[in-house]
């Protein structure tokens, strides 16, 4: 990682400017997340957000990982589990990020402090819990763990869509709905072809194909955990993560 100066503060940082300052993501340990970027601008237009707002926080996830430059990437891309030690130098990741990127950023230095908080407060690095956690933040959380979800690591295969939807809304040993916004959960329930179609790799700058926009709260009549939606429910095939 190189070393850095500080530039003009407050000023969205793009991509490029970014490796240009930090340093490519040479270990290819995930530093730079452009998928990740296009999935909360996806939320955040589902969320009712305005545009000028989607584009902003879309261009800050993708750098919300780029603490990982100074995790070592042996803890980072370990096949087994993590010792507690390690554990606690990957959870550093967070930190680091907001320290490199406040002097330049202070919105994507927030998101990158805050990208692995849950709503129920099991996350880290502080536990916070409910509202405390920004919007931005909670947009950032569910959009980063489908894109886990969907993503190939030395560590974990990758999911095809209906499984990564199904992981998310039902939840396993690890990964429980309670740790997201449940308004978000439901947009993303209602909306999940658009991620998928997102995650793929569509033009980041045009908006989803039909997609509504509606508020925060105008998520479906029920306001319990989201369904599973009906074309990926388990029982359907023999293997619903092929949807």
């Amino acid at each position: 990682m190189r070393a850095v100066k500080a530039g003009s503060p407050s000023r969205p940082l793009s991509l490029d400017e970014a490796i240009s300052r930090f340093g490519p993501d040479a270990r290819n340990v995930g530093a730079y997340t452009p998928a990740v970027g296009r999935l909360v601008q996806t939320l955040c237009r589902l969320s009712g957000l305005d545009e000028a707002t989607a584009a902003d926080w879309g261009a800050a996830a993708v750098l919300h990982d780029i603490g990982k430059l100074a995790i070592p990437p042996n803890i980072l891309l370990k096949v087994g589990n993590l010792s507690d030690g390690e554990r606690l130098i990957m959870q550093r990741h967070t930190v680091v990020g907001y320290r490199l990127l406040v002097p330049f950023w202070p919105l994507a230095a927030d998101m990158a402090l805050k990208h692995h908080e849950n709503l129920d407060g099991s996350g880290y690095p502080y536990g916070l819990r409910g509202d405390a956690i920004p919007l931005s933040a909670r947009i950032l959380r569910l959009c980063d763990v489908y894109d886990a979800l969907r993503s190939a690591r030395p560590y974990k295969q990758a999911f095809l869509h209906g499984k990564a939807v199904n992981l998310l809304l039902e939840g396993d040993s690890r990964l429980k709905p309670q740790m997201f916004d449940p308004d978000l959960l439901a947009l993303f329930a209602r909306h999940h072809r658009s991620f998928e179609v997102e995650y793929e790799g569509t033009d980041s700058t045009a908006s989803p194909t039909g997609l509504s926009a509606p508020s925060l709260r105008a998520v479906d009549d029920h306001r319990g955990a989201a369904q599973v939606p009906s074309d990926l429910r388990v029982g359907r095939s023999d293997r619903p993560e092929q949807a």
